[in-house]
Formats: C-alpha cells, structure tokens, sequence
C-alpha cells in the first residue's frame, strides 16, 4: 500500500485526531504558562503533570471519537496508559534537552517536545492501541 492510499484510507481518524491534537496543545500551553508565570511552578514539574492531565483527556476523546470505540476498555487503557508513559517520558526528555542542555526557552522547546510526542502517540496509537481491525488484536 503506497502512503497516499494508507493517508486516504485514514482521512477521516487523521482529520479527527488533529482536532483532539489542536484542543490538546492549547491545552497543554494554556496550563503550563499559567503554572510557570502566575503560579511559580518548576517547568519540568509543570509540563510532566499537565502532560499527564492531557493524556487522560486525550484516551477518552481517541476512544470515543477518534477511533469510533474500537474495543474494550480492558485492552485498550493499560496499553494507552503504557504509552503516555512513554510520551510523557519523551515529552520530559526533550524538554530538559531543550531547556537545560540548549538553552532554549521552555515555550519553544515545548513545542518541539510536543511535535516528537504526536508523531509518537499516533503511530502507537493507531497500530496498537485502537487498530483499524480490532479482530486482528485477538491473537495478539
């Protein structure tokens, strides 16, 4: 299957999984700078909780929305949770790269870190945690 074929076929989770992304991000930006700026909170501290938060929000659109519900939640949440471990590791990572490694500031570098983690999330997401052909999990 070319890539243009695998995009067309995923047209309609692809256009649905950017608007939970877009609500996802300003999201994360609006509660990171109000806990950074106004609360005084440790950026890295700030960001790996909000990033938990959004997570969390994110399972329950993906599940209902996103990804039409494609099976339980007995499978489906240990597997999302494994993964926004790793997403919320990836996010820290590069934030601490960016901002203490770099130098760079905590707003641009989250952005980046943010880039790195949806490209990571959709990819085991899609495949692995609400596949396209829930039957085909059976012998997983």
């Amino acid at each position: 299957m070319q890539l243009r074929d695998w995009i067309r076929n995923k047209k309609k989770t692809l256009a649905r999984y950017a608007v939970v992304g877009i609500i996802a991000t300003v999201t994360h930006y609006g509660l990171l700078i109000l806990s950074v700026e106004y609360f005084g909170f440790p950026v890295l501290l700030a960001s790996t909780v909000i990033f938990v938060f959004v997570a969390s929000q994110n399972y329950v659109i993906h599940y209902n929305w996103t990804f039409d519900n494609v099976g339980p939640h007995t499978i489906a949440f240990p597997r999302f949770l494994g993964t926004a471990v790793a997403g919320a590791f990836l996010n820290w990572a590069t934030m601490h790269v960016g901002i203490f490694g770099l130098g760079g500031n905590y707003l641009v570098v989250q952005f980046l870190a943010i880039v790195v983690v949806i490209v990571w999330n959709y990819l085991i997401v899609s495949l692995w945690i609400f596949p396209s052909d829930p039957s085909a999990e059976a012998s997983n």
